[in-house]
């Protein structure tokens, strides 16, 4: 890493890493730019990590002591406060947040070969659906299209009647099949289609994602009009099991 790169990027960068530094023991500035040296950080000089320990120190992330040193004046150490433990465990948070949405950013879309798309009658779903099978079209890709009927949102009467059960499972079927076509007309060569029944959340991220060979997950988020979607009441459950990259389309 050289100094080229722009400087409030790098003060960013640097602001957690000083953080992560000194949440292992407490170090003094010249210390810490031998450190930041070994991982990589070349060339930091002194004008750039003095005044990001001073605006830590301000804000009370860490604290500064003046301790003996056998090499000349006495140096000042730094250690974390239980401020900036919290700051340091925030910051990489939302460093691996912005992390994950930038490699998927520069790897793309057209990386993937075989987009998986959950799909019902929700507005959500219907953009999600959509914005798959535009990507199938543009990028070469396989279409995996998959419905789900949630058992549990019908009433005891609906569920236990097996006539009205065998005719919405008909219906699913049928508008996978209606899904399937739009995604033809609009010119994606390779289609397939899932469906199953119980929870949406688990049956995507349970059953179907192991047999398919899905390398995205494309699903909407909650209706826009406050209908409950079988995908979209279930994104954040889906966002933090699924085992491949996902796109929540709002």
């Amino acid at each position: 890493m050289t100094n080229k790169i722009d400087s409030q990027m790098l003060k960013g960068i640097l602001y957690g890493c000083i953080l992560l530094l000194l949440s292992k023991k407490e170090m003094y500035g010249y210390m810490i730019s031998e450190e930041l040296d070994i991982y990589g950080f070349k060339n930091i000089s002194k004008g750039t990590i003095y005044p990001l320990l001073l605006s830590l120190e301000k804000k009370g992330l860490i604290i500064g002591d003046l301790k003996p040193s056998i090499y000349g004046p006495r140096r000042k150490y730094y250690s974390l406060t239980e401020k900036g433990i919290k700051e340091k465990q925030e910051f990489f948070k939302e460093w691996n947040q912005l992390n994950s949405c930038l490699t998927n950013l520069i790897k793309g879309v057209d990386e993937f070969k075989n987009i998986l798309v959950g799909v019902d009658e929700s507005e959500g779903a219907q953009k999600a659906f959509q914005y798959a099978v535009k990507q199938a079209s543009k990028t070469g890709a396989a279409l995996l299209i998959a419905s789900i009927l949630e058992i549990e949102e019908l009433n005891v009467y609906e569920a236990l009647d097996p006539e009205y059960l065998s005719q919405k499972q008909s219906q699913l079927l049928l508008n996978l099949k209606k899904y399937k076509q739009y995604a033809e007309n609009s010119g994606v060569k390779n289609i397939q289609l899932y469906s199953g029944e119980g929870d949406p959340a688990e049956e995507i991220t349970k059953t179907i994602l192991p047999a398919t060979s899905a390398d995205i997950l494309i699903i909407g988020s909650r209706s826009m009009h406050g209908i409950k979607g079988y995908f979209g009441s279930h994104a954040t459950y889906m966002v933090k099991n699924s085992p491949i990259s996902i796109t929540v389309i709002k």
